[in-house]
Formats: structure tokens, sequence, C-alpha cells
């Protein structure tokens, strides 16, 4: 188990030969600003590492896509397909995201698209990423992946590796949500927590019932969305 910029990182390889990994960390953040770094995927290419393009290919509802992402990384260039849908968890304190890889979608009547010329297509056995609202200004954020990747590596190597890059995860996602709570700020994330109603009927009036509930504070207030 190592650490790095407080979060805390574990990796283990299973039976099958899969790696896991699960960075797990306490940002200071407000909730919907973690939430929409997430859960806005098309909006990767503008904060993911080694990250170039980030296209929704299906949408079965604002909170289950189809997405294909990637780019350059330090291993060569790769690109993912992953369904990945949200779970309300609240009644837990928390709202989860979990996805896999997938060949088809739209109930299999649609093949994904051929693999780019060049590009390796990595394989998320499994994902989960929880958001859990701490405070008015703390959120913990827990990401689990199952990865295959055939790359010729030493396994030691290819942990530390991506144990790395997932901590790196976890600090752009930080720059790019810190981004968006400054003053005067403008950005397409900011737009969506203030116009989508994923955030304004859900999201933040969750949180403000959980807060309440707990005793963090008696009526939580965000900074974008006023209901």
């Amino acid at each position: 188990k190592q650490s790095k910029d407080g979060a805390s990182v574990s990796s283990r390889y299973d039976s099958s030969n899969n790696l896991w990994i699960k960075v797990d960390g306490v940002t200071s953040l407000r909730p919907e600003s973690c939430a929409s770094i997430w859960k806005e995927g098309d909006l990767y290419k503008l904060w993911f590492p080694h990250v170039s393009f980030s296209n929704i290919l299906h949408s079965y509802s604002d909170t289950d896509i189809v997405l294909h992402f990637g780019g350059s990384n330090p291993i060569s260039d790769s690109e993912v397909i992953v369904h990945a849908w949200g779970i309300n968890h609240f009644d837990e304190g928390f709202f989860l995201i979990l996805g896999k890889s997938v060949n088809k979608y739209d109930d299999g009547t649609k093949s994904v698209p051929p693999k780019k010329w060049n590009c390796r297509r990595d394989k998320i056995n499994a994902l989960q990423i929880l958001v859990e609202p701490i405070s008015e200004s703390e959120t913990r954020i827990c990401m689990i992946q199952s990865v295959a990747i055939s790359v010729p590596l030493p396994r030691k190597f290819l942990e530390w590796v991506l144990g790395h890059v997932f901590c790196d995860l976890l600090a752009a996602m930080t720059r790019c949500a810190q981004k968006n709570e400054e003053p005067g700020a403008e950005g397409a994330h900011k737009n969506a927590i203030i116009h989508n109603p994923f955030y304004t009927e859900f999201f933040v009036p969750a949180v403000r019932k959980l807060f309440k509930e707990r005793g963090v504070c008696e009526d939580y207030v965000s900074k974008y969305v006023t209901v």
C-alpha cells in the first residue's frame, strides 16, 4: 500500500490475472463539483490525463451512458469503450458510478466503433467511483477498477505505474473542480451543474437532506444551484 498526495493506493491481482487498483482520498471540494467531474463523461477530454477525445456513443438516460474515450499515455496510445451508470445510494450517504467495457450497446443492436489504428483498446472488467459528501467543502472519492492490459511489462512495475496514474487522475480531477469553484469561473462543468436537472432537482437536494440528517449543516447551499 502506498500513499501519494494524501490518497491511499492499493492493488492486487486476482485469480484470473486481472489487476485491481483502488485509490481512496478526501478532497477539499464541494460535492456537486466532484460529481460533475465524473458524471459528465463527454467532458473527460478537458481534464482526464492523457485523454484527447471523449464521446458519448449512446445515452440510455442522463445517468446511463456508453462512453468512448482515449489518447496517448506513458505506455502507448489507448482507448476505452465503457458502459457507465449512476446509482443513488444517498440512504447510505453516497452516490455511486459503476461501469464496464462493452462490445455492443442499445440492447445489443449496435456494435462499438472499430479500434483506432495503432491504438490499444483496454478492457475495464469493473469500475466503481464513489462520491461521498463529507461536509460543505469536503468530498471523499474512492475509485476501484479492474483492468486487463496486454502490455509486456513486469507485474510489479505495471502495478506501480498504474497506481501513480490513478493518483494523478485524482489530482487532475481536483484541479479541474477547483477551477470550477473559483469566483467568476465559467466552464462546461459549472454550466452542467447550473442547468442539468440531475444537479438542480436531485443531487444538491439529496446532499442538503443528507447533511441536515447528519447534523453537518442545517441548510446546505450550493454555489451554483439555488433550490
